[in-house]
């Protein structure tokens, strides 16, 4: 079980990996600000989708451990993670770059 939840997070970590470089990062008076595509919401479903999958072939499919289901909140928040850090990463190299630097903290809204 202990391996299959290992799984499901390097699963989280990839997929929140991919999905950041689908929002777009601008600067507007010294503050960054996000937005998601069409594209990061599609990435979102497949996402999950593959999270639920994944518990599916590896517990099988008779199995009643639910480890996708109660393993969830755990691969929302590595999922956020991945795709926060990755795009604070890129609104500082558009905040440190940007003529407009106000000289303000660069935060991601």
């Amino acid at each position: 079980m202990a391996v299959a939840l290992a799984g499901s997070l390097v699963l989280a970590a990839v997929f929140g990996a991919i999905r950041a470089p689908t929002v777009r990062v601008w600067v507007d008076g010294g503050q960054a600000w996000r937005q998601g595509t069409w594209l990061t919401a599609v990435l979102w479903v497949v996402s999950l989708v593959v999270h639920l999958g994944y518990d599916y072939l590896v517990e099988g499919k008779g199995s009643q451990s639910g480890l996708g289901s109660a393993s969830l909140l755990l691969y929302f928040g590595v999922t956020f993670t991945i795709q926060r850090l990755i795009l604070q990463a890129r609104a500082r190299r558009i905040a440190d770059t940007s003529p407009q630097r106000t000289g303000a903290p660069t935060a991601i809204r």
